[in-house]
């Protein structure tokens, strides 16, 4: 139902990522406080019938967390000049998020000036790759990453991770390294995230992108539409 896209603008022209650097983006994130959380009712919202019993209350809701991705895809489209970026999607979680964060990616070049759009749309390349790090419902240390073929096609690319949620980061921080050591100094890895808890447990990781900060609580629901 929706789709991916990226930028670049000169197609042989590579920057590395000493020059992404200079100006490096850092999409923050909107924060939700605590209390946030006792905002929406489940009985002012609609929730899907398979949740019921299990929802206490809704701390987003699907306009607020649509509204945010738009944002996003303008950061991240700006944050680029002059490269393609390959999408790489982490399987299972980032799937929804990855595909409105396409969507939102052309909608936005669909509604450009043609002066504008013709200077500054570039085709992007994606993948997909799988990250083991949970155990249950907790965040287990040790990381897998799969789903590539061939981790040596990475070289020179610009990478951004997308992925939902960055809970404890020891996976994101032990993948990005792990990329990296692919993309070689002409390349970057970044990453865009959707959610960022607030947990004693973190390990201090912080992605490029992010669309909100939430409290420690475990969260379900958020399906692309």
């Amino acid at each position: 139902k929706y789709l991916l896209y990226l930028l670049s603008i000169e197609p042989n022209k590579m920057s590395s990522e000493a020059d992404l650097e200079e100006d490096k983006p850092h999409s923050t994130g909107i924060f939700v406080p605590d209390e946030a959380t006792e905002t929406y009712s489940s009985e002012h919202v609609f929730v899907p019938p398979h949740y019921d019993g299990y929802v206490d209350s809704v701390m987003l809701t699907n306009g607020a967390i649509q509204d945010r991705i738009c944002k996003l895809a303008r950061d991240v489209r700006s944050a680029y000049p002059g490269v393609t970026i390959h999408l790489v999607c982490v399987l299972k979680g980032g799937a929804a998020f990855f595909h409105d964060l396409q969507r939102h990616l052309r909608v936005y070049h669909d509604y450009l000036s043609p002066a504008a759009a013709s200077g500054s749309y570039i085709p992007f390349t994606l993948d997909f790759v799988r990250c083991k790090s949970y155990e249950g419902t907790s965040s287990s240390g040790s990381v897998e990453v799969t789903g590539m073929s061939d981790f040596q096609n990475l070289r020179g690319r610009h990478v951004l991770l997308v992925e939902d949620m960055i809970d404890t980061g020891r996976t994101m921080s032990k993948v990005v390294p792990h990329l990296r050591q692919y993309v070689g100094e002409t390349g970057s890895v970044r990453v865009c995230a959707l959610f960022q808890k607030r947990t004693p447990l973190s390990c201090g990781f912080e992605a490029d992108f992010t669309g909100f900060t939430i409290p420690n609580r475990f969260v379900v629901g958020y399906v692309s539409r």
